[in-house]
């Protein structure tokens, strides 16, 4: 926990409700992105539509399918070190190694 409240929350259908919106705005979440299930009124629908809100969505895309890049290429899913100490180590590697692969990337792309 890092003791700080989120400016932004982005969410996917299945952990949307009305309480779990509720809890964020009573923490004074600024922008709060989760999509309802099935037919929204009117007023949701255009809360939705609002540009920021889209723009969390693609975000939160975006880090699903970096989490599953990590779990596949830099065995994000298994440590094979042992204990809490341990899977903070070998993680830490993993997204070490992620960053400087995708520094090299867009290295390459700017050259």
């Amino acid at each position: 926990m890092i003791g700080k409240v989120p400016w932004a929350v982005a969410t996917d259908r299945g952990l949307t409700s009305k309480a779990n919106e509720a809890y964020l705005e009573e923490r004074a979440v600024q922008r709060i992105s989760l999509p309802y299930r099935g037919r929204r009124s009117p007023p949701r629908r255009d809360y939705e539509y609002q540009r920021w809100f889209r723009r969390l969505q693609r975000w939160r895309a975006g880090q699903e399918a970096t989490i599953s890049l990590g779990s596949r290429k830099y065995a994000w899913l298994h440590s094979q070190m042992r204990g809490h100490d341990g899977a903070r180590i070998h993680f830490g590697w993993g997204i070490f190694a992620y960053d400087i692969n995708r520094l090299a990337a867009l290295s390459r792309s700017a050259a």
